[in-house]
């Protein structure tokens, strides 16, 4: 398969070749956010987001509610008063978070209740419906802590069809208000897959009228045999080699970003030379450069190409105390 890459032409002294004509990204806006809600107010702090994104996207937001009757008793008459019961406070909830969006804001507004688990309630919704986006809360506790989304989260971001925008929940505090991402990081790797994420973050920066910053990490060469490891030039092959890398790096994500849609005005792209892990790195490219939104393909290549992704993606989520735009690229 190929990639962005695969199609980009320079001309002779290494350029983009102004003549041939550039492939433009036709990105739409979005028309319908599922929000998916647990009854906390941890997870209603997606809700705000979800009403801001909706009103400069002219977009509806669904409130959606699960109902999980596996640990009811066996009892019939108790099962049924306890059902019928259950399905009244889903609605009765959702109708109260609705309700003062829809006396104060002019969005569009609904809600569904699904009796079924969680994450198999939000993927067959999103499946049914055709929402463009799902944003949702998580409950990381840092970098190097596994537990770090939740069966329910973490099973909706490994096999969601459409991206997931996490948010990390602030038990203390509103997320975030209504107010507009400023600026979205898309770190790539070269991968076709990867590239599978540009749609969504020029989707979402549009909506936002945001900047977007794409990002390729390069790794100095390292010499694998020891002698030359150690020979007096080796030192300038690798900065040789980073060279060469970086400026092939530019090419790609200088090239990439000439593809955005023209109504995106604010695009730029980055090199970075690694000196830290890939997720280490783009956590602190993000701190240093106001980044508040960070997108990414959750897999990309494998073996000694894969840069940025896979489980780098892991550990951003985990990490990151901005939101996180993740996709699933099929192949």
């Amino acid at each position: 398969m190929k990639g962005f890459a695969d199609c980009v032409r320079f001309n002779d002294v290494g350029c983009w070749d102004q003549d041939i004509p550039q492939p433009q990204i036709e990105v739409i806006m979005y028309r319908k956010i599922l929000v998916p809600l647990d009854g906390s107010a941890k997870a209603e702090q997606a809700v705000p987001v979800a009403i801001g994104l909706a009103r400069r996207s002219n977009a509806e937001v669904h409130l959606m509610h699960c109902l999980d009757f596996v640990s009811l008793p066996p009892a019939e008459t108790s099962t049924d008063w306890m059902h019928a019961s259950a399905c009244s406070d889903a609605e009765l909830y959702l109708q109260s978070v609705a309700a003062p969006i829809a006396s104060t804001v002019r969005v569009s507004v609904h809600t569904c209740s699904e009796e079924s688990d969680a994450a198999s309630a939000i993927l067959n919704e999103s499946n049914r419906v055709g929402y463009d986006l799902v944003i949702m809360t998580t409950h990381g506790r840092g970098v190097f802590d596994r537990a770090w989304l939740g069966s329910v989260a973490d099973a909706v971001v490994r096999q969601s069809p459409i991206p997931v925008l996490l948010l990390r929940a602030n038990p203390h505090e509103a997320l975030r208000g209504e107010e507009p991402f400023r600026h979205v990081l898309l770190p790539l790797d070269g991968s076709s897959l990867a590239e599978r994420m540009f749609k969504p973050a020029v989707m979402l920066a549009r909506a936002n009228s945001a900047r977007l910053t794409l990002l390729q990490i390069v790794h100095p060469w390292v010499m694998a045999v020891r002698p030359m490891a150690h020979a007096p030039h080796a030192a300038n092959l690798r900065e040789v080699a980073v060279e060469k890398r970086s400026a092939e790096a530019e090419e790609y994500v200088s090239g990439l970003a000439m593809s955005v849609d023209p109504q995106l005005k604010d695009v730029a792209s980055d090199v970075l030379v690694a000196e830290l892990s890939d997720a280490a790195e783009i956590l602190k490219y993000a701190a240093a450069h106001a980044v508040d939104v960070i997108a990414l393909a959750s897999h990309g290549r494998s073996g000694l190409k894969r840069l940025v992704l896979g489980s780098v993606a892991d550990k951003l989520i985990r990490g990151a105390d901005i939101p996180v735009l993740v996709l699933r690229p099929t192949e």
